[in-house]
């Protein structure tokens, strides 16, 4: 299974940065297309194709199509074999890290993502109304009520898996963050967070998948 991925999607994703990382930290032979959903190419029959839902990211390996960036890691894991820190085979330690990818993809992805892209992406890119200020209090309040649950995480833990070492569930919730610096500018009320993030950002491939948010925000991985 060693034929190199296709990998559909883009930098301002959070996700495609994610999975393109992993594969990058575990030496998965990749090339990425480029889809810009700015310009509706994900609409696109040829990219639906690949993904019914028309989002990214996805893959293609062979002639086997897969969506979902949870799902993406967990099948390049095993398709390649893989038994590193970010996704060792221990059973335990990976139970840890995928029940954070799910509850990560339910209590700290969508407020960020939905904020994001109501107070930013749909009204300069799509024409879309901006929020009001009532839709962007309530959408704070569960952003707010999701970076207080990482913090109580991060409280007692070094990682937010609650594993001894960095894993793939810190790279899914960094990327996550990096972008939330756009409207929450640091993470200085969350202290355990702020000292989480500095030692992620550290990771040479983290910090340039990242750096294309980063460097728009004149931000230093460093916050």
């Amino acid at each position: 299974m060693g034929e190199k991925i296709i990998l559909y999607g883009s930098d301002i994703s959070q996700p495609t940065r994610s999975v393109r990382i992993f594969c990058e930290l575990s030496n998965i032979p990749y090339a990425l297309n480029e889809i810009n959903f700015l310009a509706g190419e994900n609409f696109r029959p040829e990219f639906t194709k690949i993904n019914p839902n028309q989002e990214v990211p996805a893959i293609t390996h062979g002639d086997y199509h897969l969506w979902e960036s949870s799902a993406i890691v967990i099948y390049l894991a095993n398709a390649f074999n893989i038994d590193n820190n970010w996704y060792p085979k221990d059973i335990k330690i990976r139970g840890r890290i995928d029940a954070y990818l799910i509850w990560h993809n339910v209590n700290i992805r969508p407020p960020i993502s939905i904020y994001y892209r109501r107070k930013y992406v749909f009204p300069k890119f799509y024409g879309k109304p901006e929020l009001n200020p009532q839709q962007e209090s309530e959408l704070m309040k569960e952003v707010s009520k999701s970076l207080s649950s990482i913090e109580w995480i991060l409280k007692e833990n070094s990682f937010i898996a609650r594993t001894l070492s960095i894993t793939i569930a810190d790279v899914f919730l960094y990327s996550e963050l990096a972008t939330a610096l756009i409207f929450l500018k640091n993470y200085d009320q969350y202290p355990h967070l702020k000292a989480w993030f500095n030692i992620v950002s550290q990771v040479p491939e983290v910090k340039k998948a990242n750096s294309f948010i980063l460097n728009s925000l004149k931000i230093n991985p460093k916050i």
